[in-house]
């Protein structure tokens, strides 16, 4: 494969399956900063290891445990000075995700983008700001004119309804 058409096919499957990765890297890591920091350290590993991705294979669980190994490098580094999840939780997740990546995954993603639409502005935007890259919850406070206190409680919210509302719509169709 010709380097330019190699670029192509990195950029094309990273765009097309960046949420599941990064969805992966934030399940496993408390802090937004430290997991976009992980999010690009996969990202440069993602590339400079592509020339041995089967294309062949799965994706998003190659990728994925490209993921894994930059958290376990990234909890090395961050030592006892950080809250991170202990190893056995972390392989579990691995191994979650990897099945979660499946069509299944497909169908919870189509639910989220139905439960979203259903919130109100005001909790769409909330979530929406929260989750945006290097943005920071005080900058989302000052901006909604309210505490941080009530942010992190309104994700907390809105999270279980979201929750609630993708487990009702799976088992509506089957699927849950």
């Amino acid at each position: 494969m010709a380097l330019s058409e190699q670029h192509e096919e990195f950029a094309r499957l990273v765009a097309s399956h960046q949420r599941e990765i990064q969805s992966y890297i934030f399940a496993n890591v408390v802090n937004w900063g430290d997991a976009d920091e992980i999010w690009q350290e996969t990202c440069v590993r993602l590339w400079l290891e592509f020339e041995k991705f089967e294309p062949e294979s799965n994706f998003v669980a190659w990728a994925i445990r490209v993921a894994y190994y930059e958290i376990l490098t990234w909890r090395t580094k961050a030592g006892r000075n950080k809250l991170v999840f202990d190893q056995s939780f972390i392989d579990d997740i691995a191994v979650e995700q990897t099945y979660v990546a499946s069509s299944e995954n497909q169908d919870r993603l189509k639910a989220l983008d139905e439960c979203l639409q259903q919130l109100s502005d005001r909790k769409r935007r909330i979530i929406g700001q929260f989750y945006t890259p290097h943005k920071e919850v005080q900058d989302i406070a000052s901006v909604m004119n309210c505490s941080v206190g009530v942010i992190y409680k309104a994700v907390q919210r809105i999270r279980s309804d979201l929750r609630r509302c993708i487990e009702l719509r799976l088992q509506k169709e089957g699927r849950a």
